[in-house]
């Protein structure tokens, strides 16, 4: 079976509920081969980029709340932040 769709890194495919192996027709769309008869086909998509950014993400929330907990709970630590630097 042959899909019309680009295939890119992080396309996975499964035949009849068992995993199978995504092919690539004429070097840019999914395909993936399929014996005769009827069979239920599913395909999803899983980039890496996506859990990169959640984790990424995830660290910068963890960091402002580490910032924001200092700065509310324990401002004498951060007096200096509040100084004017101009002369």
């Amino acid at each position: 079976m042959v899909l019309t769709d680009l295939m890119y890194p992080g396309w996975r495919v499964s035949v009849d509920g068992q995993p199978a192996e995504a092919a690539t027709f004429e070097n840019m769309y999914r395909a993936v081969n399929v014996p005769g008869g009827k069979h239920e086909i599913v395909w999803t998509y899983h980039p890496r980029g996506i859990y990169w950014g959640a984790a990424m993400g995830a660290a910068m929330l963890v960091l402002l709340a580490a910032v924001g907990h200092v700065r509310f709970w324990h401002p004498n630590r951060c007096r200096f932040l509040d100084q004017d630097f101009e002369r």
